[in-house]
């Protein structure tokens, strides 16, 4: 009858401890999950901004005057003088006689040709003339002369086969008066209406100095 009365006594008692725990270890672990959670849901929230309080007295200064200056034209670069070129001073060679170097332009007379032809359709005559280039040295030196050159006045009226004949003095005006003669235009000499040649045409180149 004891140990009956015994046993009910111990059950309500351990009820009451198995009830303790358990809800001890429920609210622990409420407990740590809650913080899990809190851990969790705070790395993604971010500070609160600062607020910026704006003065509702607060006055605009007035924006600066930008002053403009005005830009000085470009002056053009002033115009240099004409330089003068040096007037070349001519020093006559030693070996030269003394001349003065201002040579007048030479004047050239054309002798008349002696020999006479027999032209059925007229004699042909020159319709230009090259006036020959005066020798600087004989000009420098005075030296005035004549050349009488032979040549043939071709089909077309040019000039060809020139050759000298005589000339005083000799070699000295030769070969001014074969180049000038050399740019001759005739007239052509027509034949039987055939333009034909004319050989053996003389003519002499004097060389004169203007006094």
């Amino acid at each position: 009858m004891q140990n009956t009365t015994t046993n009910s006594l111990h059950a309500p008692s351990l009820r009451i401890g198995g009830s303790i725990t358990a809800g001890a270890a429920i609210t622990f672990s409420i407990f740590v999950l809650m913080h899990e959670l809190v851990a969790q849901d705070g790395g993604g929230i971010e500070p609160p901004t600062e607020l910026v309080m704006v003065d509702p007295f607060l006055t605009v200064e007035d924006p600066k005057t930008i002053e403009k200056h005005k830009i000085k034209p470009i002056e053009p670069p002033k115009k240099m003088p004409e330089q003068l070129r040096p007037e070349l001073e001519i020093t006559p060679d030693d070996n030269q006689p003394n001349v003065n170097v201002d040579i007048q332009p030479p004047t050239t007379s054309y002798a008349k040709t002696e020999q006479v032809f027999s032209l059925i359709d007229g004699e042909s005559r020159p319709i230009f003339r090259m006036a020959p280039k005066y020798p600087t040295k004989a000009a420098q030196d005075g030296l005035e002369g004549w050349v009488e050159l032979e040549f043939t006045i071709d089909a077309s009226g040019a000039v060809k086969d020139i050759r000298v004949i005589d000339a005083k003095p000799k070699r000295i005006f030769d070969r001014e008066a074969r180049r000038a003669l050399q740019k001759w235009k005739y007239k052509p000499l027509v034949v039987d209406g055939q333009p034909i040649e004319q050989p053996n045409r003389m003519v002499v180149l004097d060389f004169k100095l203007e006094s």
